[in-house]
């Protein structure tokens, strides 16, 4: 009965010992996750601003690649009209390449530099009417008249 006794309580306590160890273990264990999950907390609150500014630099590069390719387009637009379709005002501007360079890259001024070009003398009823629709044309519609800039 002895030898019994002494082996249950053998038993018993290794029992007690090894679920004061799994209670020690989980303890630390749960320290050691919550400290995990703090310092992890902090990292991204302090990255915030990094990841902010990624995203940031992300869009604006959109943005710029957009910008971008709709400048070239209105360049190659600008072009191809002052070369194809109106072979008057590619002659014209021929004869100032950075006047012609200038235009390409701003296609807006376009009728700035025709108002600019018919003060100065320049009969431009031809190129006007190239720069008529077809509907226009059909209609009888007069030529646009360029908007002329005065000196002052």
């Amino acid at each position: 009965m002895l030898v019994e006794f002494s082996s249950s309580l053998y038993t018993n306590v290794l029992l007690l010992t090894n679920v004061l160890l799994l209670i020690i273990v989980a303890i630390f264990a749960r320290k050691f996750v919550i400290d995990l999950i703090n310092e992890l907390k902090v990292e991204f609150v302090e990255n915030i601003p990094n990841i902010a500014r990624s995203l940031k630099a992300s869009a604006m590069q959109e943005l710029s690649k957009n910008a971008r390719l709709e400048n070239n387009l209105k360049e190659a637009l600008a072009t191809d009209i002052i070369n194809s379709n109106n072979p008057i005002l590619g002659a014209i501007l021929d004869q100032f390449p950075t006047v012609k360079k200038y235009i390409v890259k701003h296609p807006e001024l376009i009728g700035q530099l025709l108002a600019w070009l018919q003060s100065s003398g320049l009969d431009l009823g031809p190129l006007m009417k190239g720069m008529q629709t077809p509907q226009q044309t059909q209609q009888g519609v007069p030529p646009a008249k360029p908007h002329v800039i005065r000196k002052t």
